[in-house]
């Protein structure tokens, strides 16, 4: 697994690129988002939840948010498919 941020990760397994969030309760787990065929899936998601998630409030908080989104993106190593396929894991429940 990829840790992208605190809030996204991405993993995999041998049809799937799958995006996890991170669900915070008694015990901080990982949590899948989605299951998609391509890498560029998967971050088109990301960018549609981080967009939601913003509640359109205003154009300049949107804006913003897509200034973050797309220098996140730009922060993702080069990755191969084995890389992603490794399970995600979180130690002793604290944030990683």
């Amino acid at each position: 697994m990829i840790e992208i941020n605190k809030k996204w990760a991405l993993g995999g397994d041998n049809m799937n690129i799958i995006l996890y969030h991170k669900s915070i309760g008694k015990k901080a787990t990982w949590v899948a988002d989605g299951y998609y065929a391509t890498l560029h899936g998967a971050l088109t998601n990301l960018v549609n939840q981080e967009v939601r998630d913003t509640k359109l409030a205003s154009l300049e908080i949107l804006t913003v948010k897509l200034d973050e989104i797309y220098d996140l993106i730009k922060q993702i190593p080069n990755i191969t498919i084995g890389e992603i396929k490794e399970e995600p894991s979180i130690e002793n429940g604290e944030d990683t």
